[in-house]
């Protein structure tokens, strides 16, 4: 039996269930137990034994001091030292006393089949191409410097509209508010939120969460990284990763500059252009 703690947002719990897939394929025997921050995460994953919510584990208990920890360097430790490029989830590797030679990086969610129906007849009716944007991102976020600006988020989301997409914004209204012409799927949970991107055909997010949720849910997806954070640190490589070529790049700030170059060099045309040719990769004739 393997005991480990899976601790932070939701994207490190997902990053978590790559780990667990990893290790299930080496040693299929072995009973993995989750200590989880976000125990839904890992509901019916069939690698996982049992999970529990670590929030609702008192601090003196044993299990606590035996269980792995799988965690890597925090965005501190990240920006002092800029020329470690480990990825997020090797890191989460080499906390086990295991050695796993063949290792995964797609995140796993595993949804029930009453999930799975969530919303079918609807979103049948919906014109396609079906896109997710996710604008925002959690206002206590480490690296808030990473999230695309509102206003040119609403530039984008205008030019898809006038070539007939469908957007679903999901997310939370607490993050800001909802962008013209986007049907609101905000609110819905994470499992939910992932059963809605199950069905969407692309998805267009900031780093984080979602973007993980994305991957897990084998939706294509376009990620605006910029230059803050490193999409080869923390994102996926079969992911259309949006990233400027700057020496300061990445730079992993809290607070962007004054005169933000990595933000100027990313304009809305950009960001269109990507999500197009992936619309077009995927079959859909958009002009």
């Amino acid at each position: 039996m393997l005991i480990i703690k899976a601790r932070h947002g939701f994207g490190d719990n997902l990053m978590v269930t790559a780990v667990i897939e990893g290790i299930k394929q080496q040693y299929p025997d072995l009973q993995i137990v989750v200590l989880a921050k976000h125990p839904e995460i890992f509901a019916n994953n069939p690698g996982v034994f049992l999970c529990f919510d670590i929030k609702k584990i008192p601090r003196k208990n044993s299990v606590l001091r035996v269980a792995v920890d799988l965690e890597y360097e925090d965005y501190f430790e990240r920006h002092r030292n800029q020329t470690k490029r480990v990825k997020y989830v090797d890191a989460l590797y080499g906390c086990l006393p295991l050695t796993i030679l063949s290792r995964v990086y797609t995140p796993k969610i595993f949804l029930t089949e009453q999930e799975q129906d969530y919303g079918s007849e609807k979103f049948g009716r919906l014109e396609r191409p079906l896109i997710a944007v996710s604008p925002y991102g959690k206002r206590e976020s480490t690296i808030v410097s990473k999230i695309y600006p509102q206003k040119k988020w609403e530039v984008i989301v205008g030019n898809l509209l006038s070539k007939k997409a469908t957007l679903l914004q999901i997310g939370l209204k607490s993050e800001g508010p909802l962008i013209a012409g986007c049907h609101d799927y905000r609110d819905m949970g994470y499992r939910r939120t992932a059963a809605v991107l199950a069905k969407c055909d692309a998805a267009l997010v900031n780093p984080g969460g979602i973007m993980h949720l994305a991957t897990a849910c084998n939706t294509p997806c376009v990620a605006i990284f910029g230059g803050v954070e490193d999409p080869d640190i923390s994102g996926y490589s079969w992911n259309r990763n949006i990233r400027v070529n700057l020496d300061c790049a990445p730079c992993w700030k809290k607070k962007l500059c004054k005169k933000s170059i990595c933000q100027d060099l990313m304009p809305p045309e950009l960001i269109l252009r990507e999500v197009v040719d992936l619309l077009r990769t995927l079959g859909f004739k958009i002009q």
